[in-house]
């Protein structure tokens, strides 16, 4: 059964390098999450039923945390979609009591990132949340 799921990854795989690549964005506040789909406009966004939150940490539990936005990426994008593109992730973590991430913090998203699915991603430091204007690719940050 093993080999089947080798063949299976090593065809997604191949599949991915002639596929564009998905660029997503992932607003994640304490306890929320919310994903933009950039080709449609399409904005889905849900509050944890299970919190995943501190009062430090906008990521304590990051298993939570990334089923949640696993949820929501499947229910705005194919399975198979998700499967045959590689997905790049645009993260924006927003808390109103912090000004700056630490170290760790910021290895936890990078992590958050990769559990999610994407193979490569970007943390956005600023504390506003970006606007469709400010999230449409430009010839310098596609």
């Amino acid at each position: 059964m093993n080999r089947l799921q080798d063949i299976k990854h090593l065809f997604f795989w191949f599949i991915k390098l002639f596929r564009p690549r998905r660029t997503v964005y992932l607003v994640i506040k304490p306890n929320f999450i919310k994903v933009y789909n950039f080709e449609n406009g399409k904005t889905i966004s849900k509050s944890a039923n299970q919190r995943f939150s501190s009062n430090r940490l906008i990521i304590a539990d990051p298993i939570q945390a990334e089923l949640l936005a696993k949820k929501l990426l499947r229910e705005l994008y194919s399975t198979s979609e998700i499967n045959t593109r590689r997905l790049h992730i645009l993260l924006h973590p927003i808390a109103d009591d912090m000004d700056e991430f630490s170290l760790a913090e910021k290895m936890m998203f990078n992590d958050f990132i990769l559990q999610v699915g994407a193979l490569s991603g970007k943390i956005i430091t600023s504390q506003k949340e970006l606007s469709a204007e400010e999230l449409k690719p430009t010839p310098n940050n596609k």
